[in-house]
């Protein structure tokens, strides 16, 4: 699907600008895995020179989001069963590993913060049509993760585990939600995890986040399966 966002851009720090509308696009699919960019069609759509565009897509293929293959085009990736099942392997280790640092080190009133994000979630799935809250559904879901990898404080683990979500949104919004997976599994397995992390208990905590994103990692395959 061919994006129809045409404003020119006028920031002074266009290459940063560049990358956030391609990134963007890319995460919620408007460029679809696969997709095939036409440089010269972004550069009149975006008011830009191919400089800050190259650049801009550099830093997304470094990030795993595109492959650049010479004399042949740019375009986004196209994840495979393997790679997401590795991908969520490096997950899990990276989660369970940050876990296991803020069950000791984080502050009490730190918990608050996921506390918060499971209410939000509980309260869009009794909003109304799922469809509509879907999209802010799994970005609630992605903060509850990152804000407890954050909580280790530890600032190259989270920049490695935000790489490794960013790659994986791509495979995570193929798959088939719905109010009944959400409230069985989502709902379910972060109340599981938010209690051990308040009581303080590291091998039900690492156990409940390893039981979560594999499951996570079946249903995203699953679809996968189905779609190949």
């Amino acid at each position: 699907m061919e994006a129809t966002n045409t404003d020119k851009l006028t920031l002074v720090n266009i290459r940063d600008e560049v990358y956030k509308i391609l990134h963007e696009r890319i995460l919620n699919h408007e460029y679809p895995p696969g997709y095939r960019f036409d440089l010269s069609r972004l550069e009149e759509q975006l008011g830009i020179s191919r400089t800050p565009l190259k650049e801009a897509l550099h830093r997304l293929e470094a990030e795993g989001l595109v492959e650049i293959r010479p004399r042949r085009g740019t375009y986004v990736v196209d994840l495979n069963a393997q790679d997401v099942a590795e991908s969520f392997d490096v997950r899990r280790i990276l989660e369970c590993a940050a876990a296991e640092i803020a069950v000791r080190e984080a502050a009490t009133d730190e918990f608050s913060q996921l506390r918060a994000i499971t209410a939000e979630m509980k309260r869009l799935l009794r909003s109304g049509d799922y469809q509509v809250i879907v999209s802010k559904y799994i970005e609630m879901d992605r903060q509850f993760h990152r804000t407890l990898v954050n909580m280790a404080k530890n600032k190259r683990l989270a920049d490695i585990y935000a790489q490794i979500d960013t790659h994986l949104h791509i495979a995570r919004v193929r798959q088939k939600f719905n109010v009944t997976d959400s409230k069985q599994f989502t709902e379910a397995e972060h109340e599981a995890i938010l209690q051990a992390l308040e009581q303080r208990d590291a091998v039900s905590l690492v156990q409940h986040l390893k039981n979560h994103v594999e499951q996570s990692k079946q249903r995203v395959l699953k679809v996968i399966d189905a779609d190949g």
